[in-house]
């Protein structure tokens, strides 16, 4: 019960951290863990959101918006596939140069990015 508790505290940190920096507007970004796409892939934070559940939920659903990096050696790479691998669902109107896309937080978000 206590490590879960503690995993919440940490959680809610990272969260606030993240709020913090995009409503700054300070330039953000996190890489993923090498094995998930092969290699460590940059994405830029674009911003983080978060909505109500109904009266069943436990909480607020939470949301960061990334974008796909699009140099280097990842401009070869398919933005579809990344955003598959990452659990990710594309921003509506998102284009393939733009490659802005939505990851759950916490869940899916440290599975890509934490450590």
């Amino acid at each position: 019960v206590e490590e879960a508790e503690e995993k919440k505290d940490e959680e809610e940190e990272v969260w606030q951290l993240l709020v913090g920096l995009c409503t700054s507007g300070t330039l953000a970004a996190a890489h993923t863990r090498p094995a998930l796409l092969g290699r460590a892939r940059a994405h830029s934070i674009l911003g983080c959101t978060e909505e109500e559940r109904g009266k069943t939920g436990t909480g607020p659903r939470r949301f960061v918006q990334l974008r796909n990096p699009r140099g280097g050696f990842h401009a070869d790479s398919d933005p579809s596939e990344v955003v598959s691998a990452l659990n990710g669902t594309r921003v509506e109107g998102s284009t393939y140069a733009d490659g802005s896309f939505w990851v759950r937080f916490p869940r899916d978000f440290f599975t890509a990015f934490g450590s």
